[in-house]
């Protein structure tokens, strides 16, 4: 069992916002919390509601080691039997070379040696993979730590960017409202200007009628 980042917590009772059962990866710790996915924090001296439980992988890593340790002991098992076997046909191997000298001794000492070789490789072979089970758990639990480390620190980076974007985003949006402003500014300012250009013209035309009636 991992006890902190990279572990596992059960709920226990309905606290923190989830049901009984819930389990949530711890991600990071961050004073008297363990700051777990889903932005939930739980508090650290506060034993009452959670629990810590087996990692996944890390428990099935040991459920296969177990296999391979029971398997090796029936193995053992199985040799010690053959061997047994071996013992007895070696007896009735040396009655018969009492009686029968010669060839048939020579091919019954080939026999038996063969028999060993071949239960000597499968025993090595069963204690090498054994090894390489036992070596992928350590690999297992010494990794776990560091990929929830690299998996908090990516989500942080993420968060990070979607925090950027959204203010560059605001801003963009302010800037294309102040421009707006300024067209519509500039447009009202324009229509003003026409609006007085019309009005100059009336005033000539109706200073052009006035000179005419006068003339």
């Amino acid at each position: 069992t991992v006890c902190g980042v990279g572990g596992v917590i059960e709920v226990t009772k309905k606290k923190f916002g989830c049901d009984p059962g819930a389990r949530l990866t711890v991600l990071g710790e961050k004073g008297n919390l363990w700051q777990c996915e889903q932005g939930i924090g739980i508090v650290k001296f506060l034993k009452e509601g959670w629990r810590w439980v087996l990692r996944a992988d890390i428990a099935e890593a040991q459920e296969r080691t177990k296999r391979e340790e029971e398997e090796r002991k029936r193995q053992r098992r199985k040799a010690q039997s053959e061997e047994d076997e071996r013992a007895e046909a070696a007896l009735a191997a040396g009655e018969a070379a009492a009686t029968f000298p010669g060839e048939d001794r020579l091919r019954a000492i080939r026999v038996l040696l063969e028999r060993e070789r071949a239960l000597a490789l499968k025993e090595a072979e069963a204690v090498e993979e054994l090894a390489q089970v036992a070596d992928a758990v350590r690999e297992v639990a010494a990794a776990s730590p560091r990929d929830a480390k690299k998996s908090a620190k990516e989500k942080a980076a993420k968060e990070k960017d979607a925090s950027e974007k959204d203010a560059n985003d605001d801003a963009k949006e302010k800037d294309a409202k102040q421009k707006s402003k300024a067209v519509k500014k500039k447009e009202k300012e324009n229509d003003k200007e026409k609006s007085k250009e019309k009005g100059k013209e009336k005033h000539k035309e109706k200073d052009k009628e006035k000179d005419k009636e006068k003339e």
